[in-house]
């Protein structure tokens, strides 16, 4: 994938394993991460913050710790 760091690889990781692989690789996040977009990943990881369709506050929290574990290195 291009990772730089093993804080981008811990984040990515964390995401992809709790959305599963089938969501994870159509992702914009991953799609990002491909095309070699990193600035545009911490928000894309923030998009995965519903369950049932609704917003859950403990994934939004867990997306914030993810996006910015990827955007802490620059």
């Amino acid at each position: 994938l291009g990772l730089k760091a093993p804080e981008q690889i811990a984040a990515i990781t964390s995401l992809a394993y709790n959305i599963g692989a089938s969501a994870f690789k159509p992702s914009t996040a991953c799609k990002k991460i491909m095309s070699g977009e990193d600035y545009i990943v911490g928000s894309a990881i923030k998009m995965f913050n519903k369950a049932a369709g609704k917003i859950v506050q403990g994934l939004v929290n867990r997306r914030e710790v993810e996006a910015n574990l990827w955007n802490s290195i620059k």
